[in-house]
């Protein structure tokens, strides 16, 4: 089976952790993991228990939004520089290949965003 980057990322993080936490939500459903490593932690109860879970309009906004607006200025600088070096036609717009790099940092960033999202509930 194939797992995205941001799947195997969950999955360490997930097996390394005493398991899920009241501020956090996980990108990749919880029942698709396997269980973790650590014993659970007890947490205290949130005065209004919820099942509010943004991660899939955040994910949507970030992918769709968020990365080509700040990927555009990269990808022209770089299709800039390989043009000036001779390249010509499609392969000037060819990514510099970093997808390990990007991946963990994407996910950091989501989980980050998710976290500081749902903060709220805890209000």
């Amino acid at each position: 089976m194939l797992l995205s980057s941001s799947t195997c990322l969950t999955l360490t993080a997930w097996l390394c952790s005493p398991g899920p936490s009241p501020d956090e939500h996980p990108f990749t459903n919880i029942s698709e993991l396997p269980k973790p490593l650590l014993p659970p932690l007890e947490y205290p109860k949130i005065l209004h228990p919820n099942k509010i879970d943004f991660n899939s309009t955040i994910f949507s906004f970030y992918v769709y939004q968020i990365v080509p607006r700040i990927t555009h200025h990269a990808t022209l600088a770089l299709a800039a520089w390989k043009r000036a070096r001779g390249m010509l036609g499609d392969a000037v717009f060819n990514d510099d290949g970093n997808y390990g790099s990007a991946a963990i940092m994407d996910v950091e960033i989501l989980q980050g965003i998710s976290k500081r999202v749902h903060y709220g509930q805890f209000l």
